[in-house]
């Protein structure tokens, strides 16, 4: 795989954004051995990046610290971050937000030819229509973005050419502009350049950006990429929940252990569960009797989960075949 692959992080010992890129970058490792990743941090993430922390340094090829703008939040920063990466790695790339997990080959990326391309936001038409995005795309002073194509920058293919370079100058000028209006999105900027620059982006397939929690459930069987759109502990529901207690085991253990390493392994069935739970699901198996077998008979339940693990299998493999 000649496409690298790159994270930028921001995060300090109150959130989980350490958590979940070093979980991302373990399932990248799991299905591609040889490729070579790059981490950019700024100067504050630098200095906490100790102890356990630094392991996050060991599982990456290369490692840059990057001074940020005086005054600029930690949201702020991880922005300018993302929209001067062009600037920062040499060699084409694929960018992936924190809270995404691999499960198959990328090498595949390699053969992409357009200059950027990424997938569409929430996996919807790309045609942008959300009433709450339009209002954010004109807040930052770009105007009506009605029925503009309006991409989801969780993954970013970018070549190293002009092209390239010239439009992430472009988004970080507009991101300045739509940070002084206040809005702290980048996506709304990312828009706004591929208008000004004659629609440079491209589009990969959902299966590069499955974002199954919006309408991406149809690309998760061939994902390559799941991007489960994290809420680093701000929600209470069940899956943010669940989720949240993933990163925390990772916290304790200070390392994937062999219970998320499983769940990492088996993503598109297990952490794919995990993290789309509802409360009423939670509530229902809590007071199942499946709860009950689990822990006073775990060699009937091991005996059940074997059982329904096959019949998925005859499933899976009947629907496949019944659209050949």
């Amino acid at each position: 795989m000649k496409t690298k692959i790159v994270y930028c992080l921001v995060s300090s010992q109150t959130d989980y954004f350490w958590e979940q890129t070093y979980l991302s970058v373990y399932t990248v490792r799991l299905y591609n051995k040889d490729s070579f990743i790059s981490l950019v941090v700024d100067k504050t993430t630098a200095d906490g990046l100790t102890g356990v922390r630094a392991k996050l340094i060991d599982s990456v090829n290369e490692y840059i610290q990057v001074e940020t703008p005086d005054g600029y939040s930690s949201v702020c920063k991880s922005r300018y971050l993302k929209t001067n990466l062009r600037e920062l790695i040499k060699g084409d790339y694929l960018y992936l937000d924190s809270d995404t997990i691999v499960c198959d080959s990328l090498s595949d990326i390699d053969f992409v030819k357009d200059d950027i391309a990424m997938v569409s936001d929430l996996n919807d038409t790309l045609l942008l229509t959300d009433v709450n995005t339009l209002y954010k795309y004109k807040m930052a002073g770009f105007g009506d973005g009605t029925g503009l194509p309006y991409f989801n920058s969780g993954v970013i293919y970018a070549k190293d050419n002009d092209v390239a370079h010239t439009f992430y100058k472009r988004w970080y000028e507009n991101l300045t502009k739509s940070f002084s209006n206040e809005v702290f999105y980048d996506q709304p900027a990312l828009c706004a350049t591929n208008v000004q620059l004659n629609f440079v982006i491209k589009e990969l397939r959902g299966i590069w950006n499955c974002q199954f929690k919006m309408k991406g459930y149809p690309f998760l069987k061939r994902a390559k990429i799941m991007h489960y759109y994290s809420n680093n502990g701000i929600k209470s529901d069940s899956a943010f929940v669940l989720t949240d207690l993933i990163f925390q085991r990772i916290r304790i253990y200070g390392d994937i252990d062999d219970l998320i390493a499983n769940l990492a392994r088996n993503a598109k069935r297990k952490m794919y569960a995990i993290m789309t739970l509802q409360e009423e699901q939670l509530l229902a198996y809590n007071s199942s009797n499946l709860l009950y077998t689990y822990t006073n008979r775990p060699r009937l339940y091991k005996l059940a989960e074997k059982i329904i693990v096959l019949i998925e299998k005859y499933c899976m493999f009947h629907e496949i075949h019944s659209f050949a």
